[in-house]
């Protein structure tokens, strides 16, 4: 990321000019950036990680004075986020698949990872406010972005489950009997699904600093954060695995209560201006003499 700012700020240079150029009342954006970019949620004894991510974002913006200006658009983004699981679980009076006697049954998480991918549409609308630094545009904005999540899933990568089951009527303890689901399972070897997630309205800001390339053509970086203030999703008050013993998910069981989302990136992208007027032609000489006769 950090090649890319810099070839950026050395195009910018190469394209600053001491002319000022026309203000645009109607401008067309697009950005490309990245971050810190996850769901957050606080899972019952593990360890949550946040993750990174990416943004593609078009909008336009209108400028109702030379500083005021409302812009909305459409976004997609990706968040990613995981949480690592060191535990015993135990479900007492469980009958196994294949036997006919209750057992109580033990689940130990050695190393356990369990990441979360996260994709959503949005549609930001913000008022902007614009200055200028140093002769060039900066321009200020804040507002809400509606999220409508597409695509959620959950994946086991790392670690092992090994599941073992105390049976008191015979006071013996079963392991490594894959027909009864006991002995080690490896979590690449559990499958993945997806999780139920919820339409959220979240926070968003926005700063980008433009230089201008012409009077209709200008490059951007900026900074962008949003915070959804509403859930993403809440987990329904289920185990991480169903009474077959077949996988359902840390974030989709009852460690997990309910789910937000928060970005924080950098960005970089082109503003198109849609009606600066052009700059008038200089009088060739003799010209002034010409029309003043």
């Amino acid at each position: 990321m950090k090649k890319y700012f810099l070839l950026f700020l050395a195009i910018s240079s190469a394209l600053i000019a001491s002319a000022q150029v026309e203000q645009n009342v109607n401008v067309f954006r697009v950005s490309l950036g990245g971050g810190l970019q996850s769901m957050t949620y606080s899972p019952i004894d593990a360890d949550y990680s946040v993750g990174m991510g990416a943004l593609l974002g078009a909008t336009y913006e209108h400028f109702f004075t030379d500083q005021i200006a409302i812009d909305a658009g459409i976004e997609f983004s990706s968040l990613h986020s995981s949480a690592d699981y060191n535990h015993s679980r135990q479900y007492g009076g469980v009958v196994l698949p294949g036997a006919n006697y209750p057992a109580t049954v033990t689940e130990r998480f050695d190393n356990f990872k369990e990441v979360q991918n996260l994709f959503q549409v949005s549609i930001p609308v913000l008022f902007v406010y614009r200055l200028r630094v140093d002769g060039s545009p900066l321009h200020l904005g804040a507002g809400l972005q509606l999220n409508i999540p597409f695509v959620a899933k959950y994946k086991p990568t790392e670690g092992t489950v090994r599941r073992t089951a105390y049976m008191e009527q015979f006071d013996i303890t079963f392991d490594d009997m894959p027909n009864h689901k006991l002995g080690t399972v490896k979590a690449t070897d559990l499958a993945s699904g997806k999780f139920a997630t919820r339409v959220n309205l979240a926070a968003v800001v926005d700063a980008s600093y433009l230089v201008y390339a012409n009077e209709n053509l200008a490059l951007e970086v900026g900074l962008y954060a949003s915070y959804a203030f509403l859930p993403v999703m809440r987990s329904p008050s289920q185990p991480i695995f169903d009474g077959n013993y077949d996988y359902q998910g840390m974030v989709n069981s009852s460690l997990v209560d309910r789910a937000g989302a928060v970005q924080v990136g950098l960005k970089l992208g082109l503003s198109f201006g849609l009606d600066a007027a052009p700059k008038a032609a200089e009088p060739l000489d003799g010209q002034e003499a010409m029309l003043g006769r």
